[in-house]
């Protein structure tokens, strides 16, 4: 280690001090007139640590003093500090931000914090592949996504580190996404996330995303129970309660509906004979509501550590449609009940079929009876029409047309009309669902062999090693909703079982299989490499 004091040309003597010290704590006389001194320490201990100054003496006298110079001797016998940006390390212009850090005498250096300066792009989406609410142990992919062509993406966690830079992974349709794969969940993925977009040949940053909260389920041991009042049958326009009660203190509970994007309901709990409970109204009921629901309960302190799940209940929503609850635009009083099962209800489908890739079209047809005025199209989910199409001449079909698939597209649908008459039943369900969402790809194999005479009994078995909740088996050139089936963990895998007993030529052709997730069972896997099955004997 050298400390070099620089004075004037004809410096004659130099002095270092070291603070604490009364004397000076070396003298150094060049040996010729020069303007600098060195002054050395062969080998340093933490005795040499300590502020310093050096002066010089020339013909006029001495001068003063230098500014202090500071030796810190990193030993290694403490931890090293951490470095934090509050609010954020990521700002906008004319923020204010403070820098914070915990100080360990003699410790190693921080590890380095970048600061950002956001708001020059718009700002990118974020999304769960698997939903708002993951369940202790389940991998966890939150997706960064921008149509401004960025290709930076940085995740922040609110009150936690800003995980590492990544570059785009893929881009579909002029959208630049990144992946930031969690791993296992555990109780320390619970919070608010954020992203930001940037471009790696400039410092320039997107605004922050919306926030997204992770919550974890499982957490708390308890499993609250669901009920629905007056029952899991209702008619549109009747008034209906979810109830989550649990025995434990608990002081939020969240409702969640399966397959909706948006996060779950949330309500305070409140006391009541020797249980915790919310009451979670839905007045009027329309046929939106209808689904499947699940509970969970939390405590103020760790909000987003949540309990084991209740157990499903389906809500069932039929019979009556009234104008003003659920279908706008019917020309009666504004209470008038109209009975559904007088106009046939309508069959719905979709081109180019139900599985649609991220980015492409497709067209949602709805087909009534001759004479039909009005159509509404319903996604689950969403309390009003989706959309609406009004026919300028009388037609028995209306086609509803998506022109670029986004995960937020992907659901179950259902389509009405308006006749003369009146309006229709609901249709059917319809099931968009997107394929490629999660990154895993599933096996797919047959029992006894792809070769089997008619009348035996067949066995199509997916399975992966991503934990996943279902499992969906398509046939290549139906235009019928694919097979769906519970997984069952099996010899370190995820598997289900597709079974054709007594199997005839009607099953004969390739099939592919999908693996999803019950918090997002509409967004798919890869598909499994074909499988084609040949049926002989008939």
């Amino acid at each position: 280690m050298t400390i070099w004091c620089e004075g004037t040309p004809g410096s004659e003597e130099y002095h270092l001090e070291k603070e604490g010290s009364p004397a000076p704590w070396k003298t150094q006389e060049p040996l010729e007139s020069g303007d600098k001194v060195m002054f050395s320490i062969t080998r340093m201990t933490e005795g040499y640590a300590g502020r310093y100054r050096c002066q010089y003496r020339s013909p006029a006298g001495w001068s003063e003093r230098s500014d202090p110079l500071e030796l810190v001797v990193i030993t290694g016998s403490y931890s090293k500090p951490s470095l934090s940006a509050l609010p954020s390390p990521v700002v906008t212009y004319g923020e204010n931000v403070t820098l914070q850090d915990s100080p360990q005498v003699c410790s190693p250096l921080s590890d380095p914090l970048e600061l950002l300066v956001s708001g020059e792009y718009g700002k990118p989406s974020l999304l769960s592949q698997q939903g708002p609410i993951a369940a202790s142990g389940q991998n966890l992919t939150l997706q960064c996504r921008s149509d401004v062509g960025l290709d930076i993406f940085i995740l922040h966690k609110e009150r936690g580190r800003v995980q590492p830079k990544r570059i785009f992974l893929q881009i579909q349709a002029g959208l630049s996404q990144a992946h930031f794969p969690l791993d296992t969940v555990s109780s320390s993925h619970g919070g608010r996330y954020i992203c930001y977009g940037g471009c790696k040949l400039s410092s320039k940053w997107s605004a922050p995303s919306d926030p997204l909260d992770i919550l974890v389920a499982g957490h708390l041991s308890d499993r609250p129970t669901l009920s629905v009042h007056p029952g899991p049958r209702v008619a549109p326009g009747e008034n209906v309660t979810l109830l989550c009660q649990s025995q434990s203190p608990r002081n939020t509970f969240l409702l969640s509906k399966e397959g909706a994007a948006d996060p779950p309901l949330s309500l305070r709990s409140e006391h009541r004979g020797r249980q915790y409970q919310a009451e979670f109204s839905m007045s009027p009921v329309t046929s939106a509501h209808g689904g499947t629901y699940r509970c969970y309960s939390s405590v103020s302190t760790s909000p987003y550590l949540l309990s084991l799940p209740s157990e499903p209940l389906e809500l069932l929503v039929s019979g009556q449609i009234s104008h003003r609850d659920s279908l706008p635009g019917l020309s009666v009083g504004l209470r008038t009940p109209v009975q559904a099962g007088a106009i046939p209800k309508p069959t719905i489908r979709a081109e180019p079929g139900p599985m649609i890739p991220l980015g492409s079209p497709v067209t949602i047809w709805c087909q009534g009876t001759p004479g039909a005025v009005e159509y509404l199209l319903y996604k689950e989910g969403r309390p009003q029409p989706w959309k609406r199409q009004e026919l300028l001449e009388l037609g028995d079909s209306a086609k509803f047309s998506i022109t670029y698939m986004t995960e937020h597209d992907a659901g179950r649908y259902r389509c009405y009309y308006r006749s003369p008459a009146g309006w229709s039943e609901p249709s059917d369900p319809l099931e968009l669902l997107v394929p490629g969402h999660l990154p895993d790809r599933p096996s797919l194999s047959v029992q006894p062999g792809h070769r089997v005479a008619s009348g035996e009994n067949v066995t199509l078995l997916c399975h992966s090693q991503s934990p996943r909740n279902t499992f969906l088996l398509c046939k290549e050139g139906e235009a019928g909703p694919p097979l769906r089936l519970i997984s069952k963990y099996r010899t370190g895998q995820y598997q289900a079982e597709f079974s054709m007993s007594p199997v005839t030529s009607v099953h004969r052709g390739t099939y592919r299989c999908y693996s999803s997730n019950g918090t997002s069972p509409f967004l798919l896997s890869l598909p499994s490499e074909p499988l084609a099955l040949l049926v002989s004997g008939e």
